[in-house]
């Protein structure tokens, strides 16, 4: 009786530990897609910073030519 006792314990207890795991991992690849996502966000904003400072620079450029 004491045999399948320890061998229900310790199936029981192993698949909590394959649970925990599981958990771990799924939890470890969400941040790694948000930690992607949050650098290709970054990416399109800091390009979409250099557009309007060019076209700053181009609208000022222009004004300067007006005003010569």
């Amino acid at each position: 009786m004491r045999t399948p006792a320890l061998l229900l314990i310790t199936l029981l207890l192993s698949a909590c530990g394959v649970e925990t795991a599981t958990t771990a991992a799924t939890a470890a690849k969400l941040k790694a897609d948000e930690v992607q996502n949050a650098k290709e966000t970054e990416q399109r904003v800091m390009q979409q910073l250099d557009v309007a400072q060019q076209a700053q620079q181009q609208r000022q450029q222009e004004m300067d030519a007006a005003g010569r």
